[in-house]
């Protein structure tokens, strides 16, 4: 069982806000405040799951003691909550890839009647999930402070070794790494970090990283490179708070400044405001570095964030 302050501090790096509590998800203004982790909750954390028994639709039962040994991933969600719609097809793209015998996804239809109208059966066929769909799970939903959305992870013995409150850009994401790490047991070491960021997978290689931190700290500075792009990969914003704290400690020197414009370039963000700051940041290693003002690499960024610019642009005036 991993310790919490560890998913907690995974949590903070990541640091993704749920776009319905806050508009500093969006980041509009002042950036230097690092943003903090939301719907992670400790209360049930390594304490044996509440036992359910849970009915699909077709009438068989879903027990916590009859599903022991495999991992069981519990997904609040009704269909007036839109925020859950997101999260549960976020969650069935990210966990398809486990066998039934390994992990269990269950759909936990709760508070269904809280806003008439709605359908859960028809939505589910809708959606065309395969995973099972279970009713009338109020009582349960209650019982465990069940949000909209919330989703709960359950280990082979029956222990919550997860649970969540909120949707995030990330959140299906973070329950991956959760199951990854009981099926895998991945090394915390250099070599498994570096070969999960060759391998497209920068979420789990900041999990590892934050590990391998902990355990040696003195490896910080010698893959700052490293974390800062996969931060950039995950989080662009988080990607730019933590650029600005490298200036700020390196300076602004050739390096760093065309690091960053790189990085932000890769991470083919659409965040309008990550792209601008990576122009002013081009901008500035050519006003203090002339010979990069007929780079080709560096025209090359510069166009690829204008490109990004204007059609951000675009896309917020036609709403």
């Amino acid at each position: 069982m991993k310790n919490n302050n560890l998913i907690g501090a995974f949590l903070a790096l990541t640091g993704i806000l749920c776009l319905n509590f806050s508009v500093k998800a969006q980041f509009p203004g002042d950036m230097e405040e690092a943003p903090q982790p939301l719907g992670w909750d400790d209360t049930f954390y390594g304490k044996p799951v509440v036992p359910f028994k849970m009915v699909t639709p077709g009438g068989l039962t879903l027990s916590s003691d009859e599903l022991k040994g495999k991992i069981i991933v519990l997904d609040f969600w009704a269909t007036w909550c839109k925020p859950c719609h997101l999260l549960t097809h976020e969650l069935d793209s990210a966990l398809k890839k486990y066998s039934s015998d390994q992990v269990l996804l269950i759909g936990v239809n709760h508070q269904e009647e809280k806003i008439k109208g709605g359908n859960p059966l028809q939505y589910w066929k809708d959606k065309g999930y395969q995973f099972p769909m279970t009713l009338h799970n109020d009582d349960y939903g209650k019982a465990v402070n069940a949000g909209f959305p919330s989703v709960m992870v359950v280990d082979r013995e029956g222990i919550v070794a997860g649970n969540f409150s909120s949707w995030t850009p990330t959140r299906a994401g973070e329950v991956d790494i959760l199951i990854w790490e009981m099926l895998e047991k991945p090394k915390a070491d250099r070599t498994e970090f570096m070969k999960l960021l060759r391998l497209g997978e920068p979420l789990k290689a900041l999990y590892i990283y934050e590990k391998l931190i902990k355990a040696h700290p003195g490896l910080k500075a010698e893959l700052q490179q490293e974390h800062l792009y996969a931060t950039f990969l995950t989080s662009p914003w988080n990607g730019v708070n933590l650029s600005k704290s490298w200036i700020k400690g390196a300076g602004e020197t050739e390096e760093v400044l065309f690091t960053i414009g790189k990085f932000i370039v890769a991470s083919k963000t659409t965040e309008q405001g990550v792209n601008e700051y990576g122009v002013g940041v081009l901008k500035t290693l050519m006003a203090k570095y002339p010979a990069y003002r007929s780079n080709k690499e560096v025209s090359a960024f510069l166009l690829s964030l204008a490109k990004r610019i204007n059609e951000a642009a675009v896309v917020h005036s036609s709403h």
